[in-house]
């Protein structure tokens, strides 16, 4: 018993000398640790760790002298509950001093007191030598230069270049090329900003290096220069192109920087393109409305007729004027015009008033008008000191059919044609203060869109008019005798109801060849009606 109580007294002073050289140790080496040093050998993950970036917001104060640079970056791994791993080329000793400061910080110092990198990887941050990390990533760690492209309009690049070698850093590069007139700046953001604001003074046209431009002369064929020079002026290139019109001659003059012309050339290549034209045939008949058909044509039966069977209807419309009746839009095959009139003439006789042809062109209006002018004086009084003139006028007022057509070709085959027809007479007449006879016009109109394939006719009816007629009888010689011949005199009012009926055909063209109305179809059309 007293020889293993020996024992066991002699190993706990062997473990008590142990413990006492590794204290002086660690006093001879200067490891020596301000806050809980004990911590450093507790690098025990927690069960759930944060993301890399939280425990770098962490504050703490540090008086860390001469300890090697893994136990620094142990101990803050612990104070933030970070992941934290080091490669074999990590080492050297650190001290620090810092009082209330991140451990963001805190490790940014270490690392570049060091020459050491860090980098993210998942939730690991990872430090590496910076030697280790140009390897990986092809530039430095702590490198803060940035690469910034000047191109210059005016000034010389090696001249300028030679200009900006007294404002960049030690650590800066310039790099110049003459033909593009391009300056390349490696440095710190400082003094790129200085660099640009100091070439921005330099860059200014001169004798010797004038904008390198080119001038080009573009004649336009089909559209004019007025319309295409606002498109192409915005494209020019601020502060050096320049464009010059002439309208007499529809010539384009740009002045642009070489590179750029073949934009240009593109670009009035695609604009100036043969517009199409469209040829319209145009029929307009009345139908003088029998007695039972006084609320106009029965559209809906005519479109039902077998015989037409390519007779559509597209649309049907209230009338702007009438109380009576629609506008009916449809289209019908070419071939059946005649049978159209005749299904037509079941409601009343049917006249042809006009069979008028007009060219337009793409997206151009086109106007067609029926009728005549009517006249009509206007009085103008002008007092003086002693004596009042009367000035006359003579106004004209167009009374009819008026046709207004705006056709737009797509490439399909296909014409949307807008279509605006307007049916005026003069219904009465006011007589003014000065005697003058002031006509009152009655309008009908109508405004629709069809679209129609090439050569098919588009039918536009039920423009409704009416009109009364004063129509006096007398008996020959009795109806003459003064007085007494009011016996033999008779007047009544006879009223008269019409309906417009509108052919529109249009064919597409190119305006190369001569074009006009089938005479065939024509002669049968008249025929018909």
């Amino acid at each position: 018993m007293r020889r293993g109580q020996g024992t066991r007294d002699k190993g706990q002073g062997s473990v008590f000398v142990g413990l006492l050289v590794t204290c002086l140790w660690s006093l001879v080496s200067g490891h020596c640790y301000a806050e809980e040093p004990q911590q450093l050998a507790q690098v025990i993950p927690t069960d759930t760790p944060l993301k890399p970036t939280e425990g770098l917001d962490r504050q703490l104060s540090l008086d860390l002298r001469g300890i090697d640079v893994i136990d620094a970056i142990k101990y803050l791994a612990a104070k933030g509950d970070l992941n934290i791993a080091t490669t074999s080329g990590v080492a050297g000793q650190v001290s620090l001093f810092l009082k209330q400061v991140t451990i963001r910080d805190a490790l940014d110092i270490l690392l570049l007191t060091n020459g050491l990198a860090l980098e993210n990887r998942g939730s690991v941050l990872m430090v590496m030598t910076e030697g280790e990390y140009e390897a990986l990533h092809g530039f430095r760690y702590h490198d803060q230069r940035r690469v910034q492209t000047v191109a210059l309009k005016f000034g010389n690049a090696p001249r300028v270049a030679t200009m900006m070698e007294g404002i960049r850093s030690s650590i800066g590069r310039i790099l110049s090329d003459e033909g593009t007139g391009t300056l390349f700046l490696v440095d710190v953001p400082e003094r790129l900003d200085q660099m640009v604001a100091a070439i921005k003074m330099l860059d200014l046209e001169t004798v010797t290096r004038p904008a390198p431009t080119v001038s080009e002369v573009f004649t336009l064929k089909y559209n004019r220069v007025e319309d295409v020079s606002p498109t192409l002026t915005a494209a020019l290139t601020p502060q050096i192109g320049a464009l010059r019109m002439d309208k007499k001659t529809n010539t384009l003059v740009i002045i642009e920087l070489p590179h750029r012309m073949p934009e240009f050339r593109a670009m009035i290549q695609a604009f100036d393109q043969k517009t199409k034209q469209v040829f319209i045939e145009a029929q307009v008949l009345q139908v003088n409305l029998s007695d039972q058909f006084d609320v106009g044509v029965e559209w809906e039966t005519i479109f039902k007729n077998a015989a037409l069977n390519r007779l559509t209807l597209q649309a049907s419309l209230p009338s702007s004027i009438t109380s009576f009746g629609k506008i009916a839009v449809g289209t019908i095959g070419t071939d059946q015009l005649g049978a159209a009139v005749k299904a037509l003439q079941q409601f009343g006789k049917t006249d042809v008033l006009s069979t008028p042809h007009i060219s337009a062109l793409d997206g151009q209006e086109a106007t067609i008008l029926v009728g005549t002018k009517e006249v009509y004086v206007t009085s103008t009084v002008s007092q003086g000191t002693s004596t009042a003139t009367t000035s006359e006028s003579v106004n004209f007022i167009d009374v009819g059919i008026k046709l207004k057509v705006t056709p737009s070709i797509n490439d399909d085959g296909f014409v949307t044609m807008k279509i605006k027809p307007e049916v005026s007479s003069v219904a009465r007449t006011v007589t003014t203060s000065q005697g003058n006879q002031i006509p009152v016009v009655e309008t009908s109109t109508a405004e629709t869109s069809v679209m129609v394939k090439d050569g098919n006719t588009i039918v536009l009816g039920g423009l409704i008019k009416d009109r009364t007629t004063l129509v006096r009888n007398q008996i020959p010689l009795f109806g003459a005798i003064p007085l007494l011949g009011t016996a033999f005199r008779f007047r009544s009012d006879q009223r008269t109801r019409t309906e417009l009926i509108v052919f529109l055909t249009p064919h597409i063209i190119s305006g190369e060849a001569p074009v006009g109305p089938p005479m065939e179809r024509m002669k049968e059309f008249k025929e018909t009606s």
